[in-house]
Order: C-alpha cells, then structure tokens, then sequence
C-alpha cells in the first residue's frame, strides 16, 4: 500500500482532530461564525450604502446656490444716497462670468441653459400666419421727470436654445424620416450645428447637411441708477440705445418631433414665437459664440453642483478669486443633499465602526481560545514533535484544522448574513431617517439651505435679460429603503477576513509551539 504524502496526512490528520475535539472546536466555530454572520452584514450595508452615495454624487452633487444680499444692497444703496433717495438695484451676473465660475474641480457638474430669439430668411417657421412675436424691449430713461420708457423693439418667429432635456423625458424625439445614405438625423455636436423640427423642415423644403443663416440681435442696456431728476443727466435716450446684428451660419445635422403640443393648445398661440416647433436647437458653444461683454439679448442660466456640500468654503474662495462680487451669497442646498445622502452615510459610519468593534473583539477572543487550545494539546504537540515531526508540519496541522472551522463558518455565515442583513437594514435606516427628520424640524430652516424664495439657478446679467431665481433645487427625492445585496466584492472581502482569522490561530499556535521542547512536555506528562 502506497504510504500517504505529508501534505495528506496534515490534512487527513487535521480532520481527525476536529472530530475527536469537536467539543472544543465547536465553541470557537461558534465565535468565527458569530464574527462571520456580523461582519456579512456589516459589510453588505457598508458597501450597499458607498454604492448608493457615490450614485447620488455622480448623479446630483450637491447644488449651489448664488443669491443677492439684500441686506448688503440696501446699506450701499443708503451709503451712495446723496439726495435722501434710496434707488436698490439688483446685482446681475454677466454670463462670461457664468461659464467662468462652472470651470472649477470643486464641482461635480455645471449645467447650462442659453437661449435667445432670431429670424432666418431660409426657414419657414410653423404657424407663421401668426406673425412673429418674443419681442426683446431695450429701456431707456428720458422725458420729463426721468421716467423709464420702452424702446422700438424687433420680433421675431424663432429661438436658439440648447435645451436637449426633451429628449430624456419624452417630450421630444429624434426623427430619422430624413435620414439618407450620406447623413444621418442627429444632436448637434460642434458649434454652428443645429437641429429643427419636422415642420420647418417640411415647410422650408430643407435637407440634412443644408447651411442656413439665423439672425438675431443685442442691446446696450440703459443706465438705471442714476439719482438725478435733470432730464440732461438721465443716461441714454430711447435715440441712443445701441443695437447689434449678430447672426449665426447654421448646419442642419438633426431632425425632431415636438410631442407636447396638443391641437387645442396650438390654436391657442398668439404667435408662431409661441410654437415649441419652432426652437432651433444648438450647442452651447454656438449661442456663447456672439456673447458681448455689457449686453443684453443671450440668456444664459447656470446651475452648479459641488461634488459635496463640505466643498462649499473653498467654492466660495475661488469664485471670489474669479470676481464674484461680495454683495452675492454663496450656499448650498445642503438640505436636499442631506436628505438623501446623510440617512445613508450615517448607517456606512455605523457598519464600519461596527465591523472594526467586532473583528478586534472577535480576534482578542479567538486568540484567547486558540491559546488555551493549544496548551491543552501540548502532549499531543510534543509526542508529534518527539515522532520526528517538524515544527513548520505541526502549525500548518493545527492551522488547516482552523481554516477548515472557519471555510464551514465562512459558508453559513454567508447564508446567515444574507437573510438578516436586509431587516437589520431596514431599522437601522428607520432610525436615521427618524433622526434626520428631527433634526431638520429642529433645526434653522435657513441653515444649510437655499435662503427663502431663492432657487439654485442664476440667470446671467446684461449679456441675459435680467435676473432669475426659479427655485427649482435638485429633483432627486430621499430614498425610502435600501435593498442590500451580496456583490463579489463582499465575498472577496470576507474571504480575506476568514483568512484572516485562521491566521491568528496560527500566530498563536507558531508562538506557542516555538516554546514547547518535545523532551520537556513528555516529561512533564509523567
């Protein structure tokens, strides 16, 4: 009969052991399985709720918002007030600024939304008999006591816009009716590229690839804080107001079908202005290529998200570096991020603390085991030891009889884990929420947040039409459970950690055996 190699024989000899000790090795199965079933559903939730956070952030950021000081406008305003009036003008950020402040790494994402109106000779615009309409009114002051009064303004049938969220929500589509072997209907990409709608392109008898020319124009706008009531001194005259041509040589690259409008409400518009069909669709570059510096007729509008709210301080610093002037608020829609994010971060802090508190306890008590396991099978160490076996032979025995507890340990716990790990997520979230909903209720509404009536969109200054505050915030909405699930990245993790544990057994097990002399335990044995 051929004679079993080392190796088998550790192996064979490893599972003898644990079944003539099961007593023992029952009770430190139970210790790495308890270890094992709470560091499952540690690390489930842990890794569940950074997947969820780093989803959020890449997704939303957390949104800044730029906001006048009303209380710092109305001091200056009484500060430069030399003749007992107090005329408040609002800030305006200009739109070069805008894109200027969205070029930060501080921020997860800056979106943009520009638009302006504009005629084209070569297109034939939906609901044309209607006249055109969207009209952009130049100001100036004059006549007698200096009242505003309103300029000659252009109309017009068409807008440039680059609003492509349509296309995500359903409300528009790409139409590839027009589509030919040499072009295919797509979004614009580069600058001067453009889509229009099925409509003007049926009504112009135009073609993927065909140039067209949309025109449009800017205005200087007029000087309203002046405090003098002499007509002389009063700024510009309607005469005097400054109009610029600008214009744009288009590629039309894209086709699509406006879903919104009913028959109903299309017969309702008062002007072909009016008609969504009638948006011409741009890059952004393409509308901030005719931006001037000091006028208005581009509207440009910006939203900032910072990749996290702790972020906002040094946001702050730069967009001051960049020339943000001091009378605008720099904050952060801290409470719509928190909603969502604090709940989740506070249950990732507590499964690590909690797998941390576990595996340190667990290892100091599976070192204390193994230790008194050891010293209670000092005899059968040095009858190996005196039989001729090695030192390394006889801690790889002992060893392979811990990784062999701990492979069986690792296999339940994960079965065990994955069946409690959803319920003890579920209170743990309950309670975070509950407390998060406390705190705000408790807290300064105005703390973290948007001030009251501000939104986290800023229309830009005099290249933009004036200054807008939606107040729309982020969309994204507080999470009402988290469905944990077991990815390979846990059971690698736990494999690790098993690993891990067996180890400790065997530092124990070297740093014993290393003081136990064969001749000397057997003699203590007599």
């Amino acid at each position: 009969m051929a004679q079993r190699g080392p190796q088998v024989y550790i192996i064979t000899n490893a599972i003898q052991n644990l079944v003539r000790n099961r007593g023992r090795n029952f009770m430190i199965g139970g210790i790495i399985l308890v270890m094992i079933i709470c560091v499952v559903t540690a690390l489930m939730i842990n890794n569940t709720s950074s997947g969820i956070i780093d989803d959020y952030r890449t997704r939303f950021g957390s949104e800044v918002v730029l906001s006048p000081n009303q209380e710092k406008i109305r001091e200056e305003a009484q500060q430069n007030s030399s003749s007992g009036m107090i005329r408040m003008v609002m800030p305006q950020i200009s739109a070069q600024d805008l894109v200027k402040f969205g070029d930060s790494d501080l921020l997860q994402k800056a979106e943009f939304s520009t638009s302006t109106n504009a005629n084209s000779t070569d297109l034939t615009a939906a609901n044309a008999d209607l006249g055109p309409g969207g009209a952009t009114r130049g100001f100036a002051r004059g006549g007698p006591g200096g009242q505003v009064e309103e300029s000659q303004s252009t109309q017009f049938y068409f807008r440039l816009i680059n609003q492509f969220a349509d296309f995500t929500n359903g409300t528009r589509e790409l139409s590839t009716d027009y589509d030919t072997t040499t072009a295919t209907s797509r979004y614009p990409e580069s600058i001067n590229e453009a889509m229009i709608s099925a409509d003007v392109m049926d009504a112009s008898g135009l073609h993927l690839g065909d140039k067209i020319t949309a025109t449009g124009e800017l205005t200087t706008p007029p000087n309203l804080d002046v405090e003098s009531t002499d007509p002389s001194d009063l700024g510009s005259s309607l005469s005097d107001l400054a109009t610029t041509e600008i214009s744009w040589s288009l590629t039309i690259v894209g086709v699509y079908t406006d879903l919104t409008q009913t028959e109903e409400q299309l017969n309702q518009l008062r002007s072909a202005w009016a008609d969504r069909r009638n948006e011409i669709l741009v890059s952004l570059d393409t509308l901030l290529a005719n931006l001037q510096e000091g006028k208005q007729g581009i509207q440009v509008s910006a939203t900032y998200f910072l990749k996290d709210p702790m972020l906002l301080a040094d946001f702050d610093a730069e967009l001051r570096t960049k020339g943000l002037p001091d009378v605008w608020l720099v904050t952060t829609d801290a409470t719509s991020y928190n909603q969502v994010v604090r709940p989740v971060e506070a249950l990732k802090s507590i499964s690590t603390t909690f797998v941390f508190v576990v595996l340190i306890f667990g290892a100091i008590i599976l070192a204390l085991l193994s230790s008194i396991a050891i010293r209670e099978r000092k005899y059968e160490i040095g009858v190996l030891r005196a039989m001729g076996m090695k030192r390394l032979k006889v801690v790889a025995g002992l060893w392979t009889e811990t990784l062999i507890i701990t492979g069986v340990c690792l296999i339940l716990g994960l079965g065990i884990g994955m069946a409690v790990a959803q319920p003890v997520t579920n209170v743990l979230y309950e309670q975070q929420l509950a407390a998060i909903e406390t705190q705000n209720e408790t807290s300064d509404p105005m703390q973290g947040g948007r001030p009251e009536g501000m939104g986290g969109r800023i229309q830009g200054g005099p290249a933009g039409m004036g200054m807008t505050l939606p107040g729309q915030g982020t969309t994204a909405q507080p999470l009402e459970n988290l469905n944990i699930s077991l990815d390979w990245r846990t059971i690698l993790q736990l494999i690790g950690i098993a690993l891990a544990l067996s180890s400790v057994a065997g530092v124990i097990a070297t740093t014993q055996i290393t003081k136990y002399e064969p001749i000397k335990i057997l003699s203590e044995r007599n």
